[in-house]
């Protein structure tokens, strides 16, 4: 590439296309019988945590989204988180779930964020959910790999904006928010 030539791209308005995908979400959830539910998990007393935990409350508020928020302290043990997650786990009103990381030096995450049932795992974020999924049996993908809703739900109530869009947020999921 010359020094004189640039790469062009399409500038895209995060905020406007978060706000259509909620609202469609909105729509979608208000015509369920039994309203889908986010289980969050945060463990201590972080302050950025805590704001990513809001931006979470906040969009399940605006869509219509249950959520249900699991506070633990930053001295909580590991055994203590693991029956928190088991009892999301084995709750049939929990649909998605939320371990907010970086858990506090004495909790060893990988045991924790496997135990996050992989069909409640919305961040894909155990080996067997986020590792496999170009060889992945669709049963055993989680539910944020499973629908792309979901995907473009948490991909926006993440980064409304288009400074914060992630690599993934490419043409082929944007295409029908333009």
């Amino acid at each position: 590439m010359s020094s004189g030539s640039f790469v062009s791209g399409n500038v895209i308005d995060g905020k406007a296309i978060a706000a259509k995908i909620r609202s469609e979400i909105k729509e979608e959830v208000s015509a369920m019988e039994s309203k889908p539910g986010l289980a969050t998990v945060l463990v201590g007393s972080r302050r950025d945590s805590q704001t990513y935990i809001r931006m979470k409350i906040r969009a399940c508020e605006e869509c219509g989204i249950r959520s249900i928020h699991n506070i633990l302290s930053a001295e909580a043990s590991e055994a203590e988180i693991l029956e928190v997650v088991a009892a999301l786990n084995a709750d049939p009103t929990v649909h998605g779930i939320l371990v907010q990381l970086p858990l506090p030096g004495h909790v060893n995450e990988a045991r924790v964020l496997a135990e996050v049932s992989l069909e409640k795992d919305v961040d894909a974020s155990t080996r067997s959910t986020s590792g496999n999924w170009p060889c992945a049996d669709v049963r055993r993908v989680s539910c944020r790999a499973r629908r792309a809703d979901a995907l473009k739900f948490c991909a926006v109530a993440v980064c409304p904006s288009r400074e914060s869009a992630p690599s993934f947020l490419d043409e082929a999921i944007l295409s029908d928010y333009r």
